[in-house]
Formats: C-alpha cells, structure tokens, sequence
C-alpha cells in the first residue's frame, strides 16, 4: 500500500474535525465544497470513501444533539419527500439484501459486492449524503447566502481548472504524484487533480454553468472569462460522459430558466460549432483524433447502420455504457422491478445477468466478477434503487426545492440575485445528475441542501437573518 495513501486519509478524517472541534462551520463548508471540485483528498486506504462524504458522516453525530433543527425541518416538503424517500430505499434493501438477496450470478464477487455488502456500502453513501445535506441547510438556514456557496464551489472546480491545465502543459500525472493512485487507458485526456477524465469533465460542466450565470448576474467579464476556461478543459478531459452530462444541464437551463435562455441558446450554438469544427477541420490535432476514438467506443458507424433491425428500446440501450445498459435491461425485462426498484445498489447483481456479448465489454467478463459498478445515469440509478415511486419522489423534491429558492428571490429582494443563481446552479446540477450522477461526487447534495434550507426559511423567513451559531453550541441548548 503507497504510504501517500495514508497521509490523503489523515488529512479527509483530520481536517473537518479539526474544524468541528474548533467549531469553525463556515470553514467546514469551504472543505466540503472545495473536495467537491477536486478528488485528491479523498480516501483509498482500507474505505473508498470521497472527502466530501467523510465530512457528512463526521458531522451526523449531532442530529440526535439537536443541531439540525430537525423537527422544524419536517414542516418542509422537500424534508418529508426526502425523508418517504429514504424509507422506502431502507425497506428494499432490507428485502433484497437480506430476506431474500440478490444472487451472485456464478461470479466470484468478495463480501463488498454481494447483496449484503452492497446495502451496507450503499446505505453508509446514503448516510453521509443526509449528513451533508442537514450541514448545508443548517448554513443556509443560519444566514450563508446562496452565491458564498456558489463561491466556494467555484474556488474548488477553479482549482480543478488549474490542475488540469498544468497536466495538459507539463505532461506531468498529477493526480498520480500526489496519490498513488495510476490510471490506465488516459493517453490524449487530462484529469489534473481528479480521479479520471470523467469525473474531471463532469466537474467542468458543472462550475462552468455556474460561473456562467453567475456572470449574467453581475455583467462580470472576469466570471464568463472562468466559465470559458472551465468548457476549454472540459474539452481537453475529452469525456462523452461529461459532453452528454454538459448537454443535460444546458437544456434544464434553457427550458427552466427564461432570463438566461437568450445567451444559453447563443452559447450552445458557439459550443456545437466549436465540436464540430475540432472534429472535421482539426483532424490532424491530437485532441480531436482523441474526441473520435473516444466518442467511436460508444457511438460506431456500425451501430448506426443496426439500428433498423432493433425496437426503440434496444437502439437507446446499444448507445449507454456497460453499466448503464445492464442496469436498463433489467427493468425492462422484469416490470416488478421497473415497478418497484431492485434495492439501493443492488442492480449491479441481477445487471451481471445482461452483460452483452460485445467487443468493448470483454475485460468486465474476464473479471469474472460481474457487473461492480452503479449506473452512470442518475434516472437510472433512481430507477433501479427504488422503481416508479422514487423517480416521482425525486422529480417532487426537485420541483419542491426549485420553488423555494424562487420564493426566497422574491421574499429576500435585498439578495434576490443570490437566491436566484442558486436556483440556476440547482437546476444544473440537477440536470447533470440525471444523466451523469458521479459515485465520487457529492455535488448534488450540497445543492439539495441547498434547496431544503430555502424551503424552511420560506417557512420562517425570521430565521434568514439569523446568527450564524456553531454546531456544538446549538448541541448544548
């Protein structure tokens, strides 16, 4: 084991409670927003555990203090949503992963991948997910307004920016040199200061239509300037995850933000030119010749061509990756389980089953371990976690969420702007999780948090000037 390993989880366990213990809140939410945009911190050695979650599970210890206000936010929709939500996910997985668990399919899966292991290990994520979400609306609800969050999510993906660039000029594996951690398959992309190109791209989709708003907001050339340079490196990330990730949250903007519909139209339109330009005059460039191998492993000649012999369903599934397209074969072959879910990340099991007898898929059967990933997509994640009724209870909590930040707009005049690009940034990152949800990344609950505490300052809208109080304080009232 790389003894740098050892030192990232000192740090990921050490720094946020530092800074419990010494009570320093609006620091933890810095560290927690700026782990967001970079993954260098987070944790390899005997867990495989993001930084961002380990502050969740770090500061769950003070719900039963008190520290939460958690009975005033049960009075909120988006809480109660959450809350039915998490029951029902508790319920399958006590069903599929105990009383009658999912088998393994004949692959020879270690105790963390079997349907008891699974649960577990999903069920600590689901965890550290609400501890993050109750720390965010506790902020919220004690007087951090929505742009100093934005802010502190820009400085980390603006650090993300920077580590990418300097990978892309010196050739230098940062991510490497720092932790140890290599990655195979990475000639012609850059992942600077994250995991992979993915997860890289899916940090610049996300800061750069933030810092994009944002720039509208406040005419600053010195915003829109960072935006670009955010889409430059998602470009240099070359990711189809990330570019269909970038796609999905530009048409949630457009369709749910009328104000910034002109200039993301215009934007859109430059983006496509500039794809298509790289790809038919920049051929010679090494990063389109990487843009083509890339996009070619997903969307071939071959399979345009095969089409016509498929139904509707097995054309949508022919263009997702493995563990997308094993996660959708098995709600459609089994309508109990499109119906109902298959437990919380447990579709990886009865996905092994779906496994396609193709090229591009061969390493995951010479494993033989099967599937060992959740779906990309977040409405299949969804979709396979709990069924219909979690895609309805996720589709009310956003709609809740999204209304509450445009009624704090109106009712809190004086920062409006604020409320406003908080409401921009959650529809973005919403957007993006539907098509790209990161298993390392806790953006989106950062910004459910950020929802849920606009819903209980609209219920109490004294509480929006509040002191800012810290968590052990407010535990010894």
């Amino acid at each position: 084991m790389d003894w740098r390993g050892f030192v990232i989880l000192a740090i990921g366990v050490g720094v946020p409670l530092v800074l419990l213990l010494h009570r320093r809140e609006q620091e933890l939410l810095a560290w927690l927003c700026i782990t967001v945009g970079v993954n260098i911190f987070d944790a390899r050695v005997g867990i495989n555990f993001p930084a961002a979650r380990l502050v969740g599970l770090l500061v769950l210890p003070f719900l039963p203090l008190g520290a939460f206000d958690f009975q005033e936010l049960m009075r909120t929709r988006p809480m109660r949503i959450l809350l039915a939500g998490s029951a029902y996910l508790a319920i399958l997985g006590i069903v599929y992963g105990f009383i009658y668990p999912w088998p393994d399919a004949g692959y020879l899966r270690p105790f963390v991948q079997s349907a008891q292991g699974r649960v577990l290990i999903y069920g600590a994520r689901l965890l550290a997910d609400f501890g993050i979400i109750l720390f965010v609306t506790r902020r919220v609800m004690r007087g951090t307004r929505p742009h100093e969050v934005m802010r502190l999510v820009l400085i980390g993906t603006s650090i993300a920016v920077a580590g990418a660039l300097m990978e892309y000029v010196t050739h230098l594996q940062l991510y490497e040199l720092l932790t140890g951690y290599p990655i195979n398959q990475i000639a012609g992309r850059v992942r600077g200061l994250n995991v992979e190109p993915r997860a890289l791209g899916l940090t610049m989709v996300q800061g750069g239509f933030i810092a994009f708003l944002w720039s509208r907001y406040r005419g600053s050339p010195l915003l829109l300037a960072l935006a670009v340079a955010h889409f430059v490196v998602l470009l240099l990330a070359v990711s189809a995850s990330a570019l269909i990730a970038a796609a999905g949250g530009w048409l949630c903007l457009v369709l749910l933000e009328p104000k910034a519909r002109r200039p993301l139209l215009g934007f859109g339109a430059v983006a496509a030119g500039v794809v298509v330009l790289l790809l038919v005059l920049g051929s010679d460039l090494p990063l389109a010749r990487s843009w083509t191998i890339n996009l070619s492993q997903r969307f071939t000649l071959g399979q345009a061509v095969d089409l016509a012999t498929h139904t509707p369903i097995e054309v949508f599934a022919r263009f997702l990756d493995i563990f997308d397209y094993t996660a959708f074969m098995v709600l459609v072959s089994s309508p109990l389980a499109a119906l109902i879910g298959v437990g919380p990340g447990l579709v990886m099991l009865p996905g092994s089953n779906f496994i396609p007898d193709d090229p591009r898929w061969s390493w995951v059967v010479d494993t033989n371990e099967g599937i060992t990933s959740l779906p990309s997509m977040g409405i299949l994640l969804e979709w396979s976690n709990g069924g219909i009724p979690m895609l309805l209870l996720w589709l009310a909590f956003a709609v809740a969420c999204s209304r509450a930040l445009g009624a704090m707009a109106e009712r809190d005049r004086e920062h409006g702007d604020s409320w406003r690009l908080g409401r921009g940034g959650f529809i973005v990152v919403a957007g993006t999780y539907l098509v790209q949800a990161s298993p390392i990344s806790a953006a989106w609950p950062i910004f459910m948090g950020l929802g849920i505490g606009a819903a209980a300052l609209v219920l109490g809208p004294a509480r929006a000037g509040a002191p800012a109080t810290t968590l052990a304080y407010q535990a010894s009232e």
